[in-house]
């Protein structure tokens, strides 16, 4: 999987609930999967250097599962915190 290629990341503003931590860990993934290409052209000859690429790659995945979660939960409790305010 090239993770560089068409994949934008999530809307900053959709973290409502831990906004910053979330945000920032955006930045982070965005700025390593912008080199991943560079470094999937460079082919690492060697198991360690192909293995290291793999988990980083599903590294970054995972990133993008958790900051897709944190997008819906944080809509999930803006929903609730406006349901008993109302």
């Amino acid at each position: 999987m090239d993770i560089g290629e068409g994949e934008a990341l999530l809307n900053p503003r959709s973290f409502k609930v831990h906004g910053k931590m979330c945000t920032e860990l955006a930045k982070l993934v965005d700025r390593i999967s912008r080199i991943v290409p560079d470094i999937e052209a460079a082919r690492p000859g060697f198991s360690s250097g192909i293995e290291s690429l793999c988990l980083l790659n599903n590294t970054i995945e995972k990133a993008r599962v958790l900051m897709q979660h944190c997008s819906e939960c944080s809509k999930l409790y803006l929903g609730i915190q406006y349901s008993q305010d109302a």
